[in-house]
């Protein structure tokens, strides 16, 4: 888990306090930070999987659902909760269940399979996993589309639903060390009264903020040019060259890398880490490092030496990636308030501060109410 790499939010007490408004004037709660991820998944599935112990003692936690933009990392998670627990992972997922266990009885047979297997307290612990679980809890619709829908979706992912709301309250037992772990991507697309049955908890997985992308770039230059010195045999002293052409640091840089008349020549940080994270905004984890991995080639690793790594040469691979902050963001914000009940709550409020301004509206609607049913009464 520790290998989601992401910053602490030290802003997040001041956030939380101030009036952050969007431009219908409600409230907007702040993207959880990446250390509030990994606490959450530590708490929530790594210390109930892997104790017996806890998992008897602490409340119940049969599911959780992770939903974000895609590349944000929300696969690497199940992985790294597989990799902590050492659990066996069944997997679930629509991609995977296409042209299988088709008929009636289908459906039903791979949920009993699935979760008779993950009782096996031998096996234990199980992570079972959904990748686009969108698709098997898909909203339906009314009238000739929603019937047209009905029948297209068949034989489609949506029908090991109705088994899987009954079997993931029924099946499983406290004691049992078995998580359900949902992805998605479009949380929209999903019915919100299926999602609320099925999954005990709700994870966003943002983009990451301005702190974060920095470690992350870090991160994700040194990975990839170690990765590369390891493969091409590079020397201890080439690979630190290499390595040092990735830090903020000039000094350790221009110690490794540069001679004193190149140091006369250029004065400059070999790499600006704060540009490329400020540029880098509204970008998603996976299209920063699949940036620098297009960029950072075996060939470009064997250059690092003589020529210094610049901040342009990662704007062509960046600007090929996908990047909607605005849209993805709004729909996640929106989910979230859904979800979490705050949107319910906030027309609550409103309905309420509107009928104590206006009383005599409300007594008008009963008095026409009251009206209606004494004409059906004469009738």
């Amino acid at each position: 888990v520790r290998d989601f790499v992401g910053s602490f939010n030290f802003l997040g007490t001041v956030y939380q306090h101030s009036e952050r408004r969007d431009r219908l004037g409600n409230w907007v709660p702040q993207d959880p930070s990446a250390a509030q991820l990994r606490q959450s998944l530590t708490e929530f599935a790594v210390l109930p999987l892997g104790s017996p112990f806890v998992r008897a003692r602490t409340p119940i936690v049969r599911s959780l659902l992770l939903y974000g933009p895609r590349g944000s990392g929300k696969t690497m998670l199940v992985s790294a909760l597989a990799n902590e627990t050492g659990a066996l992972v069944l997997n679930l997922s629509p991609s995977n269940l296409v042209g299988k266990f088709a008929g009636k009885t289908g459906p039903t047979k791979l949920v009993h399979m699935a979760f008779l297997l993950a009782k096996a307290a031998s096996l234990q612990p199980i992570i079972i996993y959904m990748d686009e679980c969108e698709q098997i809890f898909a909203a339906g619709g009314g009238g000739k589309k929603g019937k047209a829908a009905a029948a297209a979706n068949a034989e489609g992912p949506v029908r090991f639903k109705k088994d899987l709301l009954l079997y993931i309250k029924a099946a499983l037992e406290p004691t049992d060390r078995v998580l359900v772990v949902g992805t998605t991507a479009d949380p929209g697309a999903a019915e919100v009264k299926d999602l609320r049955n099925f999954f005990d908890k709700f994870l966003h997985v943002p983009y990451p903020d301005y702190a974060s992308r920095v470690l992350l770039w870090k991160h994700a230059l040194r990975s990839t040019i170690a990765a590369h010195a390891a493969t091409l045999g590079l020397s201890t002293a080439t690979t630190a060259a290499a390595l040092a052409a990735a830090s903020s640091s000039s000094s350790a840089a221009s110690t490794a890398m540069a001679s004193a008349s190149q140091q006369q020549d250029r004065r400059r940080e070999p790499l600006d880490i704060s540009t490329l994270a400020h540029i880098s905004e509204g970008y998603s984890s996976g299209s920063i490092v699949r940036a620098v991995e297009s960029t950072l080639t075996p060939r470009r690793v064997e250059c690092l030496e003589k020529r210094l790594l610049r901040e342009e040469e990662f704007l062509g691979a960046l600007s090929r990636q996908t990047a909607t902050f605005a849209d993805d963001h709004e729909k996640f914000k929106a989910f979230t308030a859904i979800i979490t009940g705050l949107k319910d709550t906030r027309d609550k409020l409103r309905k309420a501060a509107a009928d104590a301004l206006n009383p005599d509206d409300k007594k008008d609607k009963a008095g026409g109410k009251g009206d209606k049913k004494g004409k059906k009464g004469k009738k």
